[in-house]
C-alpha cells in the first residue's frame, strides 16, 4: 500500500481580536465526493482509521441526496453521539 502523507494545516480557535491568538493543527485534505455526474470539491478531515466518514447534510443535498431517506446510524465519539444518515458516495483523493 502506497503511503501518502498531508502536512498539517494552521488553524486559529480563538475570535481573530482575542490576543494572544490560539491555534490548532488539523490533518485537512484536499478530496473530491463523486454522485453519478455531480461532484464537490472541499477540503476535509478524514478519519484514516474510520469505517465511515461523516459529512454535512448541505454536501449531501448538493451531490442529490435526500438526507432522511438514507439509513439512519448513530455516530458516538469522544464528543458525545450524533444522529446520521448513511449514504453511498464515492471519495477520491485530489491529485492521486
Amino acid at each position: 500500500m502506497k503511503q501518502i502523507k498531508f502536512p498539517y494545516l494552521k488553524y486559529i480557535v480563538t475570535p481573530p481580536t482575542q490576543k494572544p491568538a490560539k491555534y490548532v493543527y488539523r490533518p485537512v485534505i484536499p478530496i473530491k465526493l463523486f454522485l453519478d455526474d455531480r461532484v464537490i470539491t472541499f477540503d476535509a478531515l478524514v478519519d484514516s482509521g474510520a469505517d465511515e466518514c461523516a459529512f454535512p447534510g448541505w454536501i449531501a443535498k448538493m451531490l442529490g441526496h435526500n438526507v432522511y431517506k438514507g439509513k439512519q446510524k448513530i455516530f458516538s465519539g469522544i464528543g458525545g453521539s450524533v444522529l446520521a444518515y448513511l449514504h453511498k458516495t464515492y471519495l477520491k483523493l485530489m491529485d492521486l
